[in-house]
């Protein structure tokens, strides 16, 4: 008990640098502390106070801090959350490999793909040797072909099945014409085209640099 007392203790001082010197060399370490003093005190909601003070203005913090605090947002399935720190991180260094990649894979687990393919372009054009980088491209296909799939594909696909069984007669149902269903099958097919594209590219590369 005593040590758990410390561990939530510990957190006062630590919060003092990141509120009194956000932008020095100390405050991700503080962050750091704070999340060890979290997870030795099973309390996450120690972190939450950092979180709060850095999200309020981002502008203030290094980048290492803002990455930082995008790992404890992860670590805490606040995947929304994380996406803004790595964003805000990548805008102070845009250079930053490991920032542009944890952006895009929280923009994935948001279900946010017309946002991460952007970021994933920009990726594979500072660092095409990489196959993760290049997988990501499948990752947001995907999401794209069950967006379809879900939206479009199954209602049309119901629809379809609603006026066949009401036309009746052979005739009728000859008549038919289902053009929206092939539409949106179409689309679909094209989004699952990208995706194995992508996947086979990314499995097909024969190093990482």
């Amino acid at each position: 008990p005593a040590k758990t007392e410390a561990y939530k203790a510990s957190v006062e001082p630590f919060m003092t640098v990141l509120k009194e010197a956000p932008a020095s060399e100390e405050s991700p370490f503080a962050l750091q502390g704070i999340a060890t003093a979290a997870t030795m005190a099973k309390n996450d909601g120690l972190v939450d106070g950092a979180l709060a003070a850095i999200k309020a203005n981002p502008l203030k913090f290094s980048d290492v801090t803002l990455a930082q605090a995008g790992v404890q947002a992860t670590r805490m399935s606040r995947n929304s959350e994380a996406a803004s720190f790595f964003e805000a991180a990548m805008k102070v260094n845009p250079y930053s490999r490991d920032y542009m990649y944890n952006f895009a894979a929280m923009l994935y687990e948001s279900k946010r793909p017309a946002e991460m393919l952007p970021v994933v372009r920009n990726l594979v054009k500072l660092d095409p040797s990489n196959p993760d980088n290049t997988r990501l491209f499948a990752y947001a296909y995907k999401l794209f072909s069950d967006s379809v799939e879900a939206n479009f594909v199954k209602p049309a696909a119901k629809d379809s099945a609603a006026a066949w069984a009401k036309a009746g007669t052979v005739a009728a149902r000859k008549a038919l014409k289902f053009e929206d269903l092939k539409t949106v099958r179409a689309e679909y097919k094209r989004l699952i085209d990208s995706v194995t594209a992508y996947s086979q590219l990314a499995d097909g590369m024969p190093h990482q640099l």
